[in-house]
């Protein structure tokens, strides 16, 4: 079957923090700052988790799913509105204001 990519399911978001949680395990960047793998394991899963949980609702979250699996996760954060572009409709994006906008 053809990997697809497709936004990311509110039921998914745990095994896609746990996903991301073991691909940045040992980032080099990461390690610096979260030296103990014990730590690693506990902290990334829930701190992926709350990102992916607040990025969702943007619609900035997705899956690449293969056979059925859940084998990648993109997620990035929409560039912010200043406060004092906010109107009726959010000037940096031309839809409505949504949290963080």
């Amino acid at each position: 079957m053809e990997p697809t990519v497709r936004p990311l399911r509110t039921h998914e978001l745990r095994n896609a923090s746990r996903l991301l949680a073991g691909a940045f395990s040992d980032d080099p960047f990461i390690r610096h700052f979260l030296r103990d793998r014990r730590r690693r394991e506990v902290a990334f899963p829930r701190f992926f988790r709350a990102a992916l949980h607040e990025l969702a609702g943007a619609g900035t979250v997705f899956a690449l799913e293969a056979d059925r699996v859940l084998t990648g996760v993109a997620a990035w954060a929409a560039r912010a509105c200043s406060p004092d572009l906010r109107r009726s409709k959010c000037a940096c994006c031309s839809r409505a204001p949504r949290r963080g906008c």
